[in-house]
């Protein structure tokens, strides 16, 4: 099956008939479904910059195939290949950095020897440590993550999907002031690539920062955590307009760079029941709300149809219900924990990308919207993992992290270090 055009926001139901030769485009546009008024906006705007500017060679070309195309399949598509890229822009909001945060943990499991318990962190799988002596005394915990991973969209009401692959480290340290209560401040970078199946790539480059507040109170824990990102994305687009055989169609490249500003902030509860001296219980619940701000930006290479985008912001407001099961066993000086975890998220707002945009050359009067996909709400997490604890020094952490939708699967793999000082 040929791919959906990535940017097509309307449908086109042409009342009479095909597209003759020589037809005017413009007004059989009109005589169908357009209610937007995008496809004939575009059309409109290439025959008033063309009219101005007749030697452009780039648009006087679209306009001759588009002149000449034989149905109304054919012209969707290829005006629908004119207006930007929307659908990559969710893979910044899709993926979220594996268990990137600051973080501390609750009761799983206590040594045999009662001189130290081990904890595992209900909201991302780790161990840390929790001194069972009388007088509790105040400590660092310094950690290493690095992560890789990979996300799918498919292809959803008539976008076209893309596949997303990304690769990054953190660093971090949680001060523990008191038996209840510890700061945790981190960063991190990540490099990833969302490409499309024929539309072209992006490469999806970010600096992270984060801070958190973590409090214990017997079985209860409570957790608080702001992470900003400033992204750099550096993009391709192809443009693909359509002749009467398939097999010749006209190809043209555009590419752009710009910037984007993500600000995280997340409230937890979780709570830790313990089955047994080596198997803890932890249901947890999360709130999130995400802003992700898009800088506008101009297209660079086929000039003519190069094209001024501004990007609404978007907005996610998620709720997680989750629960994990821990268990534990002794190896010499050695605290060995497997773990899994099952989840279910709810995005109670989700946004969909919108932008503004015209040709580069264009008055605003001929700029068009286009709207992305519906994005789907609900979402299944899990994860499971082993964790390994040395006496009271170094803990390190093997994990997988999935997710999955009607329409959307991620898969990673992080490693954690952490040594405690």
């Amino acid at each position: 099956m040929r791919p959906f055009f990535h940017a097509i926001t309307i449908g086109l139901a042409c009342c009479a008939g095909t597209f003759p030769v020589s037809a005017d485009i413009e007004s059989s546009i009109a005589a169908g479904s357009d209610p937007s008024a995008n496809l004939s906006r575009i059309v409109r705007a290439l025959r008033q910059l063309q009219q101005s500017n007749p030697s452009v060679d780039s648009r006087s070309e679209v306009l001759n195939i588009l002149d000449n195309a034989s149905n109304a399949q054919q012209v969707r598509r290829s005006l629908g290949s004119l207006l930007p890229e929307v659908t990559r822009l969710h893979a910044l909001r899709e993926r979220s950095t594996p268990a990137f945060n600051s973080r501390r943990a609750k009761h799983m499991s206590r040594g045999p020897t009662g001189e130290y318990s081990a904890y595992l962190q209900p909201f991302s799988s780790n161990l840390v440590w929790l001194d069972s002596s009388d007088r509790y005394q105040p400590s660092a915990d310094f950690w290493l993550q690095t992560w890789v991973d990979q996300g799918t969209q498919d292809d959803a009401d008539g976008f076209d999907g893309f596949d997303s692959e990304s690769r990054g480290f953190a660093i971090g340290v949680d001060y523990n002031f008191s038996e209840n209560l510890a700061l945790g401040i981190s960063a991190g970078r990540n490099n990833g690539e969302v490409s499309s199946d024929i539309f072209g790539a992006d490469q999806q480059d970010s600096n992270e920062i984060a801070i958190a507040v973590f409090y214990e109170q017997g079985i209860h824990s409570f957790n608080g955590s702001f992470k900003h990102s400033k992204g750099e994305i550096d993009r391709e687009r192809i443009i693909i307009v359509d002749t009467d055989t398939d097999t010749d169609s006209r190809r043209f490249r555009l590419n752009s760079d710009f910037e984007s500003t993500q600000n995280t902030f997340s409230l937890g509860y979780s709570l830790f029941l313990t089955h047994s001296d080596n198997v803890t219980v932890s249901p947890y619940l999360l709130a999130t709300y995400s802003h992700l701000a898009i800088d506008d930006y101009i297209e660079r290479g086929t000039g003519s149809l190069a094209l001024i985008v501004e990007t609404d912001d978007e907005a996610q407001l998620t709720g997680t219900l989750g629960a994990n099961i821990s268990w534990s066993w002794t190896a010499g000086k050695w605290l060995v924990a497997p773990h899994i975890g099952v989840a279910i998220e709810r995005d109670f707002r989700a946004d969909v990308t919108t932008t503004f945009s015209r040709f580069s050359d264009a008055p605003t009067s001929l700029r068009f919207q286009t709207t992305g996909y519906n994005v789907e709400q609900n979402r299944w997490r899990y994860s499971f993992g082993i964790s390994a604890l040395h006496t009271k020094n170094v803990s390190v952490s093997i994990n997988y992290e999935g997710q999955r939708k009607s329409d959307y699967k991620y898969d990673a793999a992080i490693i954690n270090l952490r040594i405690r000082i």
